[in-house]
């Protein structure tokens, strides 16, 4: 009778050891199969519906970063970063599956770590004021991904704001982020644009500009600073070309990856997050 409990025990923990190593195998398999990195279409295009305010306030509860809590939600929710996700998300699983991605993919999670963490504290202002004097605002939607054809086939990558009063020169654009600026001047594409370079390394561009304020190249600019007027320069080599499509600010964000590869991010959601966060500027005719 005692030998057939023991071997009933035995049959019970070689059972449960099995399915230990199963459920360990499966959540390996899993995490080593995951891109982390910005090639990654899912991570490019991400859907950022929470504030920064609201992501700390989770980081906070689970303890840890900030740039930490939003990669690990973003592999927990498939890169949708929303309240539902993060309610569902208890602090310890969130802690467990950290330790797991540090362990499996540590170089890849620390590196989206980083972004996420820089890039929602970074931005601080939307690129668009709104008039003071009750002037028409803009209007933006998802066009990442979004065909064009001028110059070939390809793809856009980044957010059209488009002014609602189609006309160049009134609109102020502003820095939505501190940083240094690194690139000025004509591009075929972008007509007059605007690079900034924030502390953390992303980089933010304005193109399609009518005007500049006065700065140049290694220029240091606070969030919130002027760097000149929407227009609807550009589309040709010819600089100083104007007015072959509407009114806009073309705005887009890069990061740099490991290998120095810049890659491009979808700016939409980060933008409707702070659309709130607006300065008002005395313009309009």
């Amino acid at each position: 009778m005692r030998n057939k409990k023991y071997i009933a025990a035995i049959l019970i923990l070689s059972l449960l050891i099995n399915l230990l190593y199963s459920y360990i195998d499966e959540n390996t398999f899993f995490i080593n199969s995951l891109d982390l990195t910005f090639s990654n279409e899912e991570l490019r295009a991400m859907h950022v519906e929470l504030t920064a305010e609201q992501l700390s306030g989770y980081a906070e509860e689970c303890s840890l970063p900030l740039g930490e809590y939003m990669a690990v939600l973003m592999v927990k929710s498939g890169c949708k970063l929303n309240k539902a996700y993060a309610e569902e998300l208890s602090p310890h699983e969130a802690v467990k599956l950290r330790n797991r991605l540090m362990r499996l993919k540590s170089e890849e999670f620390r590196q989206l770590a980083g972004f996420c963490g820089s890039v929602v504290t970074d931005m601080q202002y939307f690129p668009v004021p709104v008039s003071a004097k009750g002037y028409s605002w803009v209007d933006y939607y998802d066009s990442w991904g979004g065909e064009r054809t001028y110059g070939g086939e390809r793809t856009h990558e980044g957010t059209d704001i488009m002014a609602k009063n189609n006309v160049a020169g009134i609109y102020p654009v502003v820095s939505v982020s501190s940083g240094t600026v690194t690139n000025l001047g004509w591009l075929e594409l972008g007509g007059w644009r605007v690079g900034i370079t924030s502390d953390s390394g992303i980089y933010y561009y304005y193109a399609h500009l009518d005007s500049y304020a006065d700065i140049k190249v290694g220029d240091t600019v606070k969030a919130g600073d002027l760097l000149g007027f929407m227009g609807n320069s550009g589309y040709s080599k010819v600089e100083g070309t104007m007015g072959k499509f509407d009114v806009h600010l073309h705005f887009g964000i890069y990061f740099t990856d490991k290998n120095g590869n810049e890659i491009s991010l979808n700016p939409y959601y980060l933008l409707r997050i702070i659309e709130n966060k607006v300065l008002y500027y005395q313009y309009g005719m």
